[in-house]
């Protein structure tokens, strides 16, 4: 018998845990394998100490998280961005008593609105003494339908919240950390931006934009000493289902079980900070089990069978509706 080959074992095992991730979800089992340790790295805190950051979906989840441990590390500015003000005030006392020191701004903002976030952007920019050293963008919207179900003006909101938006403010931004040859951008992409799964096509679209928009980003922005990381969160129990739009446009208005058991937004916090303050990588993911990440493997080893997989989780997931 001939050798399997290095590539032949390696499907032997990401198949099995590939199809664990696609089959549907309401048939896998739910837990979190993220492990991050609780509390930022000496390193990180100290050279995130008298710094500037600027975060949009700041008013919960893995904004909020994120936002809190930069309070942490006594930050010359924060600026707190997202709808709900009354929200984004809670948050901002809770970073004030982290950090003492550090001036929180709270900018509401619809990311909806192209002007809205070119004005975000500017503002910030402005509240921090023209010295932005971090820019976070985690505000986001999922969707929830088929493609069928799903009008066009659906598609056209999730790229404006997801993409669009962070590149308006981005602009406002960027030339600046660009000028003074330092700076970091932190873009809250989704696993759903390396692979495309059925009932996300327009999620799918917005994340996989941003995606190949950092990637080009990088290779303009490394040369003047800005670094541009993409993040691919798994699954964070956060309210991401809830707040989900269907094909109308409504909210979707449901706890998926995958998201109540993802993994803690102060965990994933702590492991993108500390990974992006070391400059360790660019792109990674994080809060993903084996078998999601054994489906970007796959995606790259044998793309034909994750397209069948794919295939096979819609025509299960439309039996189980």
């Amino acid at each position: 018998m001939e050798k399997m080959t290095n590539s032949g074992l390696l499907l032997l095992f990401i198949i099995p845990l590939s199809a664990a991730f696609l089959i549907s979800p309401s048939k896998r089992s739910h837990f979190s394998l993220h492990a991050a340790p609780v509390d930022l790295q000496i390193q990180t805190i100290e050279t995130l100490k008298g710094k500037s950051a600027v975060l949009t979906g700041a008013s919960s989840g893995l904004g909020k998280a994120m936002a809190l441990k930069l309070a942490g590390c006594d930050m010359k500015h924060i600026v707190l961005s997202g709808r709900n003000v009354e929200a984004l005030e809670e948050v901002k006392e809770q970073c004030l008593k982290e950090g003492s020191a550090c001036k929180v701004h709270v900018l509401p903002c619809d990311l909806t609105d192209i002007e809205a976030s070119k004005k975000l952007g500017k503002d910030s920019l402005a509240l921090c003494e023209d010295q932005v050293d971090m820019l976070v963008l985690s505000g986001g919207l999922s969707s929830r339908s088929a493609f069928v179900d799903t009008d066009i003006e659906v598609d056209e909101m999730l790229m404006k919240v997801n993409f669009l938006s962070g590149a308006a403010i981005a602009k406002g931004i960027v030339p600046s950390m660009v000028e003074k040859q330092t700076g970091s951008i932190i873009w809250i992409s989704s696993v759903q931006g390396l692979i495309g799964t059925p009932f996300r096509t327009s999620y799918a679209a917005s994340k996989f934009a941003v995606q190949g928009y950092c990637e080009a980003l990088r290779s303009e922005l490394s040369s003047s000493g800005v670094n541009v990381h993409c993040i691919s969160p798994g699954y964070i129990s956060t309210n991401l289902s809830l707040n989900a739009a269907t094909g109308d446009g409504t909210k979707h208005g449901k706890m998926d079980e995958t998201t109540a058991n993802g993994a803690d937004p102060s965990d994933v916090a702590v492991e993108i900070l500390d990974s992006v303050v070391a400059n360790s990588k660019s792109d990674f993911v994080v809060a993903a089990s084996t078998s999601a990440r054994a489906a970007i493997v796959l995606k790259l080893f044998a793309p034909r069978l994750l397209e069948k997989m794919l295939v096979k989780r819609f025509l299960t997931s439309k039996e189980d509706n």
